[in-house]
């Protein structure tokens, strides 16, 4: 009966990590459709500039390609790590990465993020199962703090 309650209350702890991952997303990639619209509504207007037309398709064109790195990023996290082999990551690609996927939640909430990490910090990792253990934190960490009236959150790394 205890085991299967670990079980239980595991999958459970999937499943709301699941969710908060494809929310971050979802919020992500509803706030670049929102933008691609605007865009649209520009060209759709009677008689744009030439310069307001080229503008327009540019945004359009430049939020297609960030929601397509959006969902690969998806399809990269929401993947089985296990197996991957070991790399040398830079940390604050990785962190930057994780954020990506979230950055429009903590936004909305009103939540500051801050980060500290030099550019040349190296980590050895399976870089999947990395940025899934730093989604699991930063989404507790926004589920704590979004009716906190202090809302920050604020990662400092340091070589020892």
């Amino acid at each position: 009966m205890k085991e299967q309650s670990k079980e239980l209350d595991y999958g459970y702890k999937i499943l709301s990590f699941l969710g908060g991952v494809v929310a971050g997303a979802d919020h992500e990639i509803n706030n670049q459709l929102m933008m691609i619209e605007g865009s649209a509504h520009i060209l759709l207007s009677p008689d744009p500039s030439p310069r307001a037309r080229q503008m327009a398709i540019e945004a359009i064109t430049a939020k297609v390609k960030r929601i397509q790195e959006i969902m690969a990023e998806l399809r990269n996290i929401l993947r089985n790590g296990e197996n991957d082999s070991l790399k040398s990551e830079t940390l604050l690609d990785l962190t930057n990465k994780t954020i990506n996927l979230c950055k429009s939640r903590f936004k909305n909430h009103q939540i500051l993020f801050q980060i500290n990490i030099k550019e040349n910090v190296q980590i050895s990792c399976k870089e999947t199962q990395l940025i899934q253990a730093l989604l699991g934190i930063l989404n507790n960490a926004h589920e704590s703090l979004k009716s906190s009236t202090k809302k920050q959150i604020k990662v400092d790394v340091v070589e020892l």
